[in-house]
């Protein structure tokens, strides 16, 4: 098992490595960071080919976050630092952060499998390397949910952060609202809001109007949006509404953190270095003695993103055709297929979680936390 973790992980990141993408997914959040901290509306400039500071640089497409995340997202992407100086305390906290994160859960469970789980991370890995906040923010609300009893305050600056990726965190916040941690959820929603209104006085926008702005920003999204009902529902904003509707009821119907972090993969918006979070219900199949159960939950997304990552560089290289099954499958730039059925098994395991007694030998990390 310990093998087979380690090959997968380090083909995934290898490839990763090879097609040279680091840092893509950073420039533009710190763009929107910097800005925002300088007293500039960054939303309007999002694609705009002349910069409003040259220095800082035009955002490119695609790029956005919501308003809360102007203020919140420098702690991930410190527009208050140059760019290079950001980068590096990027990789710094991320690494902390899994440290601390792999570390809790081993005083949680004390299982090695635990270690192993947190120490072959492609999901993390790719996501420090190309930028992606995804992985550390997923950390964070696995960390959030090991002490949201005993520290709820502390828990709810963590999910406040987490908030920056709502398509993530959002499923965080029902489960909470099921288990009634109003006291939690309250202090996350003031910091959220207060660090809203703290950017509209910045840069001098009601806070209605940042976000319209970011609604209306060229910020992607679509289809890649649109969750478990990618295929099944043409309209994007239908589809996502209906997949998450399904989300919150699977939380409601499952009460648990390893239900909620399955919702979270198959919601709404979600890539594979947004995945780190599958490790606690993995995690959970291995305590169940459920180990196949387990590797496939922690391995088939990297397992999908390896090849994913080797099709995409035999495709730059020039040496298959863009066509074919494996093309149709694995192919970046039109993934929903593959994700949906992702989607499906997670629902899947999520049922059979739920099914399965926990071992007398070792405490639930899927139970209240």
């Amino acid at each position: 098992m310990t093998g087979l973790l380690l090959i997968l992980n380090l083909i995934a990141i290898g490839l990763l490595i090879d097609r040279g993408i680091f840092f893509d997914d950073f420039v533009g959040q710190w763009q929107l960071c910097a800005y925002a901290l300088r007293g500039i509306d960054p939303y309007p400039l999002i694609g705009v080919e002349t910069p409003a500071i040259a220095e800082l640089g035009a955002i490119p497409s695609g790029w956005g976050t919501a308003p809360w995340g102007l203020l919140l997202g420098n702690f991930f992407y410190a527009g208050f630092l140059r760019l290079d100086a950001a980068e590096s305390l990027f990789i710094v906290l991320n690494l902390m952060w899994l440290l601390l994160t792999a570390f809790l859960f081993f005083l949680k469970s004390r299982e090695l499998s635990t270690l192993i789980m947190f120490l072959c991370p492609a999901s993390f890995a790719i996501a420090m390397f190309t930028g992606n906040a995804g992985a550390i923010i997923c950390a964070m609300l696995l960390t959030c949910v090991l002490i949201a009893e005993q520290l709820p305050i502390p828990a709810a600056v963590l999910l406040s952060l987490a908030m920056v990726k709502p398509q993530i965190a959002l499923a965080f916040c029902i489960l909470f609202l099921f288990q009634r941690r109003f006291k939690l959820l309250m202090t996350a929603a003031t910091i959220d809001l207060a660090s809203w209104l703290i950017v509209s006085i910045v840069v001098e926008r009601s806070p209605v109007v940042l976000l319209q702005e970011f609604l209306q920003a060229n910020v992607g999204g679509g289809a890649q949006f649109s969750g478990v009902f990618t295929l099944f529902i043409d309209s994007p904003n239908s589809a996502m509404l209906a997949s998450m509707i399904l989300g919150a009821a699977f939380i409601h119907a499952l009460r648990s953190v390893d239900a909620t972090c399955l919702a979270s993969a198959f919601w709404s918006y979600s890539f594979f270095n947004e995945f780190f979070v599958l490790t606690l219900p993995a995690m959970s199949c291995f305590r169940l003695k459920k180990k196949l159960l387990g590797i496939a939950l922690h391995v088939g997304i990297v397992f999908w993103t390896a090849v994913a990552f080797w099709h995409r560089r035999q495709l730059e290289l020039g040496l298959i055709e863009n066509d074919g099954v494996i093309a149709e499958l694995f192919r970046l730039e039109d993934w929903l297929e593959v994700r949906t059925i992702f989607c499906l098994l997670f629902i899947a395991a999520g049922f059979f979680l739920h099914q399965s007694p926990p071992s007398p030998s070792s405490p639930s990390l899927s139970s209240k936390s």
